[in-house]
């Protein structure tokens, strides 16, 4: 089996783009590129930064580039496409996040503590609730007379 890694860059060649009719060339180019980086990363889903995407579409749909050099970065189910000089930015996970944050907290108090003071946290940041004033009009300050009929 192929060898695991993280990163990888890929040369694609857009062959069969242009073979295609002269105004879906930049479609089947951006096809082929997914479809590329899916065989060689072997990923179910492949997403395609902006500055890729711009690169192909540089010169419109009827020009699209020869080949590309792109930068393939994948993680557990899927890959994303960068160019080779795009700034990647890593993407963290949530559930990391959180775990971080409550040991920082966590130093020196239990658990139960830190849930306390969060709740009393949100209590004070939450702004207390003003009783409506009830308008009164005319109509209601009189009392009603019955009318003879």
């Amino acid at each position: 089996m192929a060898k695991e890694y993280k990163e990888k860059i890929i040369n694609v060649r857009f062959r069969r783009a242009f073979e295609k009719p002269a105004t879906k060339k930049a479609r089947a180019a951006l096809f082929e590129l997914k479809e590329a980086v899916k065989k060689e990363t072997r990923a179910k889903e492949v997403f395609v930064s902006n500055g890729v995407n711009n690169a192909i579409w540089a010169n419109g749909k009827f020009k699209c580039p020869r080949k590309l050099s792109v930068k393939a970065i994948k993680d557990k189910l899927d890959a994303r496409i960068y160019l080779l000089n795009e700034k990647v930015e890593e993407k963290e996970d949530k559930s990391k996040k959180k775990t971080k944050e409550i040991k920082k907290e966590d130093k020196g108090s239990s658990k139960e503590e830190v849930k306390k003071e969060t709740k009393d946290e949100t209590k004070k940041a939450m702004p207390k609730e003003v009783p409506a004033k009830k308008e009164t009009s005319d109509t209601e300050t009189k009392e009603e007379t019955p009318t003879k009929e």
